[in-house]
């Protein structure tokens, strides 16, 4: 993705997030995904939840995206995490386990296929699932004020939340 087009997708994302819009907007890429969790990790008021096959560090040691976490750390954000795929958490994530500044457990119902993460109850990306560490063709839409399907994300995630065993 050049910078000039980069730059006018995260003011595409930027706007729906200032100005509250019910829009949903594309995630297509491995920059896009980058760019949506960035901001709804910057969005979280009080919880974010993440629902995925595997934490690849390709995609999560980017610096952009460490630092959103940090910073939702520091301002006491609860973070829960399922994954489907627990020998492939890196070892940020396996750090933060540690020091009891997010939980992960492992997915243990096979009922849901698309992944999510979701910031507070109206705020979200939604993919279809990838291969492992292939960023290629990633089909998703992200929103940033849609209650109705945020809240309905929200509840499921709770469903499989009480299903998945924590990974210590």
């Amino acid at each position: 993705m050049s910078e000039k087009n980069f730059n006018e997708y995260e003011a595409i994302v930027k706007e729906a997030v200032e100005q509250n819009k019910d829009t949903f907007i594309e995630n297509s890429t491995i920059e896009h995904a980058r760019v949506l969790t960035v901001y709804l990790l910057k969005q979280a008021n009080k919880i974010i939840r993440i629902f995925t096959g595997t934490l690849p560090e390709l995609f999560y040691t980017d610096k952009r995206i460490k630092e959103s976490f940090e910073e939702a750390i520091k301002n006491k954000r609860t973070i829960q995490i399922i994954v489907e795929d627990k020998n492939n958490i890196p070892q940020y994530f396996k750090n933060l386990i540690k020091e009891k500044k997010i939980e992960i457990r492992e997915n243990n119902s096979k009922n849901v296929k698309n992944h999510f993460f979701l910031s507070g109850k109206k705020a979200f990306k939604v993919e279809l699932p990838h291969e492992k560490n292939n960023f290629n063709g990633i089909r998703g839409k992200a929103n940033f004020n849609n209650r109705e399907l945020g809240l309905h994300i929200f509840n499921i995630f709770d469903e499989l939340w009480g299903k998945s065993k924590l990974i210590s």
